[in-house]
């Protein structure tokens, strides 16, 4: 037994023997209200879903994720960008980070610079790998896994993004990706968020916002996934919404133990989700 598992181990018998409960590692979202109904945050083994129509956020709020866990907190993550270069995910994050806008092509007042130069450095030496490998099936992305991290480093998230790109890199269907991915979160002890699209009939109805049944592919998402979550703006819809900076994390679906569902009201605002615990 290496140190850390020794660590590991006295850490779970002081809590045990304090408050007579198992002590349960999670990854902390640090979205305000998502964390209250998580229980704290994803669990270790979990499988999270997280759907969205094409441009209602998904990746803006997986970014999100990026900044509060590797960034912020310090616990490795891993994302796996099947559509977007791994160069262009980093400017999104270094935008996020540092609250500049780099990408209106104006020149940067120096105190911008500075701004940037320091959210660079943040994101230097965060523990975070995006691998942008475009034709990523899934032995692909479980043998980077097990390449990246040794037992004595466990990620704290592992993001897919997304999932029928996966799907159409493999010969299986999208139903069997996510029990192959099911396994592999069980196998490394974390949590793995995979990206979803949906179904079109979504923008049919006169309530948009998402339900269980409209995950693109997949006829069971409930038995496959511990937590499914959607993400629903009126202004995707509505051109002159009430409140055009309003989204809504909606929990679909929560691991049985909680079994609490309900929706999140934030902020998604000049392309990012602004309600974290710091802004």
């Amino acid at each position: 037994m290496n140190i850390y598992e020794t660590k590991k181990r006295s850490i779970d018998a002081a809590f045990e023997a304090i408050t007579g409960k198992q002590y349960k590692r999670v990854t902390e979202t640090h979205f305000a209200g998502l964390d209250v109904i998580l229980r704290r945050g994803f669990r270790k083994g979990q499988l999270i879903i997280v759907g969205g129509r094409p441009s209602m956020g998904k990746t803006a709020f997986a970014i999100g994720l990026v900044k509060q866990i590797a960034v912020e907190h310090g616990q490795p993550v891993v994302y796996f960008s099947l559509e977007g270069s791994a160069q262009r995910l980093m400017e999104r994050i270094l935008v996020l980070e540092s609250g500049v806008n780099i990408e209106n092509g104006e020149s940067l007042l120096m105190q911008e610079e500075l701004d940037v130069i320091k959210a660079a450095e943040r994101l230097d030496a965060a523990p975070l790998v995006i691998d942008d490998q475009p034709y990523a099936g899934f032995e692909y992305i479980r043998d980077r896994c097990k390449n990246e991290f040794t037992d004595n480093v466990t990620p704290g998230l592992i993001i897919i993004d997304y999932l029928q790109l996966m799907d159409a890199y493999s010969d299986e269907g999208v139903t069997d990706l996510l029990k192959k991915l099911k396994g592999l979160a069980e196998e490394l002890q974390c949590p793995i968020m995979v990206l979803s699209q949906l179904d079109r009939n979504v923008d049919a109805r006169e309530d948009h916002r998402p339900t269980l049944k409209d995950i693109r592919g997949v006829d069971d998402a409930e038995s496959l996934a511990d937590v499914i979550m959607f993400l629903y703006r009126d202004a995707y819809y509505d051109p002159h919404p009430e409140d055009k900076d309003k989204a809504e994390i909606i929990i679909a679906k929560n691991i049985k133990e909680i079994n609490e569902i309900g929706t999140i009201t934030v902020k998604f605002r000049d392309g990012h989700f602004r309600n974290c615990y710091n802004f």
